[in-house]
């Protein structure tokens, strides 16, 4: 008989870690409260201390990837834009195309009909 693995998400292990931390409950408590492994809050623990210091590094990096990311969404804007006006013209074109042939034809047929030809 095999158990299949839960995945918690990051919000989740934040939480309960926030609350052991915060809290006078004990880790069994929480863990029974949450129905989680005691070992894996103890992993959360760790893992939240360990890394409680990039809060406060400088978020250069952070900022330049936003600064990359807002960069980009403003260029497939407009790229959207000009998809949409060449779109746009084609349809013009493609519109013109057809009447132009339509009004060929009509005048061929007319004549034919008139003695033109």
């Amino acid at each position: 008989m095999s158990k299949n693995r839960r995945n918690f998400s990051p919000e989740f292990k934040t939480k309960l870690v926030i609350e052991l931390l915060e809290s006078g409950k004990t880790l069994n408590e929480i863990a029974s409260k949450y129905d989680v492994l005691p070992k894996s809050l103890i992993t959360w623990k760790k893992q939240f201390i360990e890394n409680a210091s990039i809060v406060f590094e400088e978020s250069v990096p952070s900022k330049k990837y936003k600064d990359e990311i807002k960069e980009k969404e403003q260029k497939i804007e407009e790229l959207e834009k000009t998809l949409g006006r060449t779109v746009m013209e084609s349809i013009k074109a493609k519109c013109f195309y057809v009447a132009v042939k339509k009004s060929r034809y009509k005048s061929q047929r007319l004549g034919f009909y008139v003695g033109l030809d």
